[in-house]
């Protein structure tokens, strides 16, 4: 019966790694290394859903270009990320305004005027990929 289990798990890790993919997510215009960066790599049927990340790391950021490397099956991802100065696990926002006071990212980098949704920050995963993000640091208007 071990002999049995133990195959099983080798089968299973050899179907469940021939789907893989390496995402190389490269962090552009990181300003300081104050904190921690948090990325989140969200699927589409739970985009937005903090309990349900498809992979999510907190890294130590680096002034400049910061890579990270994760394995996921083909699909639908979106990836968000902040850069978190204090180390208190969320955006900051300016009172008056709503505008994260720290740099955030995310995928296909899109001029929003608003919350994202999936089509802007979107991609399809079915072999290796690079993405690159810019970092932004939003500034109030006057």
């Amino acid at each position: 019966m071990k002999k049995v289990f133990i195959s099983f798990a080798l089968a299973l890790a050899a179907v469940s790694t021939s789907y893989a993919h390496k995402l190389t997510i490269r962090l552009n215009g990181v300003d300081n290394e104050k904190g921690q960066i948090g990325i989140a790599v969200f699927s589409e049927a739970h985009f937005m859903d903090y309990n349900q990340l498809a992979w999510g790391k907190f890294v130590e950021p680096k002034t400049g270009t910061v890579i990270v490397e994760c394995d996921l099956p083909d699909g639908k991802y979106a990836v968000m990320v902040m850069h978190d100065e204090n180390k208190n696990f969320t955006v900051d926002l300016a009172p008056n305004t709503g505008i994260p006071t720290e740099p955030t990212g995310m995928s296909n980098n899109p001029t929003l005027s608003g919350f994202p949704t999936f089509d802007q920050v979107g991609f399809s995963l079915n072999q290796d990929k690079t993405i690159d993000i810019q970092m932004v640091r939003y500034r109030a208007q006057l």
